[in-house]
């Protein structure tokens, strides 16, 4: 193995260890090789093994840093940074270069996520860093280029500027090494020589770079970025990974269990958060938060390309949480500006118990939105009626194994669930349209600046969010030219879910922490309904029912008087959710929805299971249809004497028996009428039969009770023989 500096100086400390300061190079050497990570020193001292085989490091002389790319990410790079890049310095001074970058704009502008050929989603993820990251430091390479002269002596790479910018970009950031081909790498010609180039350029461009630093008197290259920039960098580092369980096709439990078996332990949200380690998150009951270094590991795991986890961003979860307190057992859905789908996708797993449809609204495109409901089980490819027969079947086994359970609960929200993709816009919709009279709940994931993102790369790569938002956060700015239109088009779909008849609730969320994009359209909006529909019971803004404890409400974290807001940090980006509710003008209807609510929250019991279900899953005995005809015949026979008691009615004595199954009352209900149904004539009711029902005149339970008399009234009224004696004796 050729010397290097560790070893160099661990045997210049093994010589020295006899002098009196051999205790501070002892010391010194022990930081060291804890510092490079060399395990052939015990001690601080090397061991006599020289032929023993030590771990690469980075603080090693001849250490080379690992690449990640390979040439087919280069080019899928260059393409995103093409379409994304800003205007240069000679663009923003001379009209006629601005002009024609507007020209080219609407050129590139047209490219999209669909013109990109991507074997999985770590080379995605790859494809976006990258080009994220050349974006962030596109004005640096601009100043090295001039200064070097760089298309001065290589005019043949000007067509190709974009993969210049990106494969220094990576050079760079590896010390200017060249780069080892991956396994099984297709190798390109272009490619290659702008290597090539750079790799002949190192030293003046590294000359460069240093002279900049100096300048700026940055400690390193990450310094000369702008602050919003570089603290939204350092929150994008320590950021966890967001997860939550998609109940459409598997269970919080059976995760929780399985995570645990690959050596996961699940911690409070207080607890130190290092290592193997994951929460249940206070808010959203149904994600789990694991730490950063555990993302390479998530990704590969089978959990999450199986559907059963699924990656996404806890500001674009609390609003679908807040729904699943507000909908009831039967009631409709609208998502305005659905994307890619996996929040639509989130919603009906938090709605897999309903029976109610999600109406989605403004998808990317139909076909991604249909991958992403199929991907993640979303949509029933069986039919309703072979799934009800096999949970009869099932139930009639008797197996009551977990496994069971979980194939029982998997098959109704099958059943249940089923999304609507619409294809025209939510604005131009008829709000009277009878395929919208059960909707109650509007949810509007607006399309903000996003400036309260922390991780990009998450919401394109697992979001599908459009990636014109890398340009102007790779800045660290909101388009304040598109600022203006994008508020007026978020509360123009305010306006438009207010006028929907029978809507009780609207959710809006945002990924933004500017006010005009949040309080203010909110303000803006209700007002203007409430004094146009003139309604009895107007529009309000309520805090959502979420899990915030004391001490996040007094000192105003996470939620903000009735709205919930989150700045980013290091355990989650930024986000704006308000929650708009009015009460239904019917009493009937407002009673209805509030045990509906109640019920969806736990208080009374869970959700009430609809009859033909319970019918299903319990098979029905003699017993029970003799219990059953018994309370029939007491409600009837309780109901009898409205029609048939006469003016005068006898007493009936207390020794009468309850019928018979020979009786005649029952042998008609047996022979007429069915168990529970229910008729507007009866047999029972016939004048043949009313002779036979006088004795039952009056209720079982209820007996008849000695009336009570005065005693003054006794007194007076004598007996009836000393009566007619004193009438006789009078007349003589």
């Amino acid at each position: 193995m050729p010397p290097t500096a560790d070893n160099t100086l661990g045997l210049r400390t093994q010589v020295s260890l006899t002098s009196q300061n051999s205790r501070l190079t002892h010391e010194s050497m022990r930081e060291f090789a804890a510092m490079s990570g060399d395990t052939s020193h015990h001690n601080g001292l090397p061991t006599n093994d020289f032929n023993e085989p030590r771990k690469s490091s980075r603080y090693d002389f001849f250490y080379k840093e690992p690449c990640l790319y390979s040439q087919k990410v280069y080019l899928n790079a260059s393409k995103v940074f093409s379409s994304l890049k800003h205007e240069s310095r000679e663009e923003l001074e001379n009209p006629y270069y601005r002009k024609r970058d507007e020209q080219l704009n609407r050129q590139t502008s047209k490219v999209g996520l669909e013109d990109l050929d991507f074997e999985d989603d770590n080379e995605k993820r790859l494809t976006f860093e990258l080009a994220f990251e050349t974006l962030k430091y596109q004005r640096v390479f601009e100043d090295l280029f001039l200064e070097c002269s760089f298309f001065s002596h290589f005019p043949e790479f000007q067509e190709d500027e974009s993969l210049v910018y990106v494969v220094l970009w990576d050079y760079q950031s590896r010390k200017f090494q060249q780069r080892t081909p991956l396994d099984d790498e297709v190798l390109d010609s272009t490619v290659q020589s702008v290597e090539e180039a750079i790799l002949e350029y190192k030293t003046k461009l590294n000359a460069s770079l240093a002279r900049h630093r100096i300048k700026a008197m940055a400690p390193s290259i990450e310094f000369l970025l702008p602050d919003k920039v570089r603290s939204k960098e350092e929150i994008r580092s320590k950021l966890p990974v967001f997860t939550w369980v998609n109940q459409l096709k598997t269970s919080i439990q059976t995760v929780v269990s399985e995570l645990k078996d690959n050596n996961f332990t699940l911690v409070d949200y207080e607890d130190r958060f290092d290592g193997k380690v994951f929460y249940i998150d206070p808010h959203c009951p149904d994600m789990l938060v694991f730490t950063a270094e555990c993302r390479d590991f998530l990704l590969e795991h089978h959990l999450l390309t199986g559907g059963h986890l699924v990656m996404q961003d806890k500001s674009s979860c609390i609003a679908p949480q807040s729904i699943k307190y507000l909908v009831g057992e039967d009631d409709d859905v609208i998502h305005v500006n659905a994307g890619s789908g996996v929040t639509t996708v989130h919603l009906a797993s938090l709605m897999s118990q309903s029976s109610g449809h999600i109406h989605a609204f403004g998808a990317l495109s139909s076909s991604a939105i249909q991958q992403t409901i199929e991907k993640f089980g979303a949509k029933k490819k069986t039919n309703i009626s072979e799934s009800k027969y096999k949970l009869v079947s099932y139930n009639k086994q008797k197996k009551k194994n977990s496994k069971g359970i979980e194939i029982h609960r998997k098959s109704s929200a099958e059943i249940n669930n089923n999304i609507k993709v619409a294809g025209d816009s939510f604005l131009d919709i008829d709000t009277d349209d009878s395929k919208y009279k059960n909707v109650k709940v509007v949810l509007v994931t607006a399309d903000c600046s996003k400036s309260g993102i922390a991780n990009p790369i998450d919401f394109v790569v697992n979001e599908g969010e459009d990636m014109k938002i890398l340009k102007y956060l790779s800045l660290g700015e909101t388009d304040e030219s598109k600022l203006g239109e994008m508020i007026a088009n978020h509360g123009n779909l305010l306006k438009q879910a207010m006028k929907l008849n029978k809507v009780q609730a609207i959710v809006y969320m945002t990924r933004s922490i500017n006010e005009s994009e949040n309080e203010n359209v909110v303000t803006k909006a209700i007002e203007y309904a409430n004094r146009v529909q003139q309604r009895k019971f107007p529009y309000r803004v309520v805090p959502p029912v979420l899990r915030f404890s004391g001490n996040e409400i007094e000192n105003n974290i996470g939620i903000v008087g009735k709205y919930v807001k989150f700045q980013p940090s290091d355990r989650n980006s930024g986000c704006f959710v308000a929650v708009i509710t009015r009460e239904p003008e019917d009493i009937k209807e407002a009673n209805k929805d509030l045990l509906e609510r109640a019920r969806a929250r736990g208080l009374l019991g869970g959700k009430k299971k609809p009859k033909k279900q319970i019918e299903a899953e319990t098979p029905v005995t003699n017993n029970e249809v003799e219990v059953e005809e018994e309370k029939l015949l007491e409600k009837r026979v309780k109901r009898a004497p409205r029609k048939l008691r006469t003016t005068q009615s006898n007493t009936i004595g207390f020794n009468y028996h309850k019928p018979s199954g020979t009786s005649v009352v029952k042998a008609q209900i047996n022979s007429h009428t069915k168990v529970g149904a229910r008729t507007k004539s009866t047999p029972i009711l016939n004048k043949i039969h009313a002779s036979k029902l006088r004795p039952l005149a009056e209720p079982l339970e209820k007996k008849e009770k000695t009336p009570k008399v005065a005693e003054h009234v006794k007194v007076v009224k004598h007996p009836a023989p000393f009566r007619k004696r004193k009438k006789k004796h009078t007349k003589k």
